[in-house]
């Protein structure tokens, strides 16, 4: 089964330019969402976050525009960030990522202020490490990189990821041989460690006809398969 990666688009087609600006949220109404404490990786926030406030801003300063020239659909943060698993996204991705099958993702809502004008935006928010859709019992695992790249050479299995990580003496994890549970197939977007935000080919496709602007989709290296079907 194959699926895919879905990123945040930050360069040019000759990868030295800053294409789209990054996202500021120092000026946010719910300041205690960027507060670094607060780790918010694997539970929400509160129902009434708002990231109104938000304004564009290139990363560094050489050849890059000083003001933005554009806003996109899914951007980066610069300067602070909540501490969490969350990207700010238009209100046309949002209505696309509310039709797919999507468990542990919420929006709040906030807005980008770009040439003087106020637009509606939202922070999809995606609980990270979601390996409840693995089938322990089959997979195997070998060390990986901060890339999602192999690093090793010993193949690990275990009853959970916990046990994973203790034979590979190693929190960073790719799969061996990915087999996954049957749910899995329904699941449209999920988090899995390193390899970071997988999508099914029904949204990427969605994505793609929409022409949203700021996303990058990859095929996932990964090939899956269900347990009930190996």
């Amino acid at each position: 089964m194959i699926r895919y990666i879905l990123q945040v688009e930050l360069l040019d087609n000759n990868g030295n330019y800053y294409l789209y600006p990054a996202l500021n949220p120092q000026s946010i109404e719910s300041q205690n969402a960027i507060d670094r404490k607060n780790n918010y990786n694997k539970t929400f926030m509160a129902d009434e976050t708002s990231f109104k406030g938000m304004f564009p801003a290139y990363i560094g300063e050489g050849g890059f525009p000083k003001i933005p020239h554009v806003i996109c659909d899914m951007h980066n943060w610069i300067v602070r960030k909540p501490y969490g698993f969350m990207y700010p996204i238009s209100a046309r991705f949002k209505e696309i990522l509310e039709k797919f099958n999507i468990p542990n993702l919420k929006f709040y809502p906030g807005s980008v202020i770009w040439k003087d004008i106020e637009y509606p935006y939202y922070v999809f928010h995606l609980l990270i490490r979601q390996f409840d859709y693995i089938d322990f019992s089959k997979s195997t695992f070998i060390q990986g990189n901060i890339d999602g790249q192999k690093d090793g050479e010993l193949i690990v299995n275990g009853n959970n990821m916990d046990e994973v990580t203790d034979k590979l003496d190693s929190p960073i994890w790719i799969f061996e041989k990915a087999i996954m549970k049957p749910e899995f197939e329904t699941i449209d977007m999920t988090h899995l460690g390193v390899i970071g935000i997988v999508i099914s080919e029904r949204l990427k496709n969605a994505i793609e006809e929409a022409n949203l602007t700021g996303v990058k989709i990859t095929t996932c290296p990964i090939e899956f398969h269900l347990s009930n079907k190996v």
